[in-house]
């Protein structure tokens, strides 16, 4: 989530990287780095990038989301299974 506080002037986030990194890290908030003002780029940890990436490739997979759209009409329509069901012992 972006508040005020995730959002610093490049040059302070320069000055205090190795800070700024490890704040990233352990709450996995972004920060937004400004240069004159502006929003100029995103700090993001590696465990958030990677996140955004799957998310980003499921997204973009047409028969994926085609299916799971299908799955959440039968689920809502109470045409399911339970475990039992389909793994009989």
């Amino acid at each position: 989530m972006i508040t005020t506080k995730n959002i610093l002037p490049v040059t302070s986030v320069k000055r205090d990287l190795m800070k700024h990194l490890k704040r990233v890290q352990e709450t996995g908030d972004p920060l937004v780095i400004t240069k004159n003002g502006q929003a100029a780029g995103v700090l993001l940890s590696s465990e958030e990038y990677e996140s955004l990436m799957e998310t980003l490739g499921i997204l973009s997979d047409k028969d994926l989301m085609r299916s799971l759209k299908k799955a959440e009409r039968d689920f809502r329509a109470r045409r399911t299974h339970t475990h039992h069901q389909v793994f009989k012992e």
